[in-house]
């Protein structure tokens, strides 16, 4: 199974490279997990898009020679699906490291025990408002939401400020988002 010190390598590797990421093991080695057995493998579950985290992940293994075992979510599920099979997989984690696109299922898994803390060396630098006081989370990416409009239409004055704006009657009908 895996080693404890290569799941917080792998923490580490992330947050210096570059979401929210967790250790999924909070009684530490437990079940078949043996802290002091050898091995060069880390098992993670991924929320955020196969198509950015892969390249990162890749990297790791060659960097480090440990194989990485990622486990996606779906789009259909995105998020949810993998917090409740670390919810399922509590008594038995399967997973060392939880890399997630979004707070609020963290904030889930954190209040319901399924998770452990670590404190990143890399995360130093990274401002409190974007940590977890107890350790438990270290956000280090962002992302951004722009509103967009059509100046030859919407003064400037007028323009949305907010996406709580949008939801205004006088924008009904007037709004598209582009992913």
């Amino acid at each position: 199974m895996i080693r404890k010190i290569f799941a917080r390598a792998f923490l580490s590797f992330l947050i210096g490279m570059t979401a929210f990421l967790v250790a999924c093991n909070p009684q530490g080695a437990t079940g078949s997990r043996n802290a002091n057995e050898k091995t060069d493998e880390v098992t993670i579950y991924v929320s955020t898009d196969r198509v950015f985290s892969e390249p990162i992940l890749k990297a790791y293994e060659q960097k480090t020679g440990v194989k990485v075992n990622a486990v996606y979510d779906t789009e259909e599920t995105k998020s949810t699906g993998l917090a409740n099979k670390l919810l399922a997989e509590k008594n038995n984690p399967q997973a060392d490291v939880f890399w997630s696109n979004e707070p609020v299922r963290t904030l889930v898994l954190k209040s319901r025990g399924a998770l452990a803390p670590y404190k990143s060396p890399n995360a130093d630098g990274i401002p409190g408002t974007f940590k977890d006081p107890e350790t438990y989370w270290t956000g280090f990416s962002a992302r951004i939401r722009v509103i967009v409009y059509n100046t030859n239409l919407v003064k400037p004055g007028d323009a949305p400020k907010s996406v709580y704006d949008l939801t205004e009657p006088k924008w009904k009908g007037q709004v598209a988002r582009r992913w």
